[in-house]
């Protein structure tokens, strides 16, 4: 009788592992999914980031040139006879 109370008792752990095998794989599934979308997401934000780089390198741009314009419209209205407001 002890013998079949071991092979119950070894074939139940062994059954209580295969479904716990089983969950943690689903699991790992699961990770595996959110770490894609994760890669993807940062792929996003890093054209994102990209863009405003490239947006605040023209932003920058165009305060400079509109600073030189600034500095150069008294000169022209001088130039003109005309006074600056």
């Amino acid at each position: 009788m002890d013998i079949e109370h071991t092979m119950r008792f070894i074939l139940d752990k062994q059954a209580k592992l295969e479904a716990n095998a089983g969950l943690q794989d689903e699991r790992l599934a699961r990770i595996e999914i959110g770490l894609a979308e994760l890669s993807n997401s940062v792929a996003q934000i890093g054209d994102s980031v990209v863009r405003l780089g490239n947006s605040i390198i023209t932003v920058n741009d165009l305060v400079g040139r509109l600073a030189q314009a600034g500095q150069r419209a008294p000169r022209r209205w001088r130039a003109r006879g005309k006074r600056p407001l």
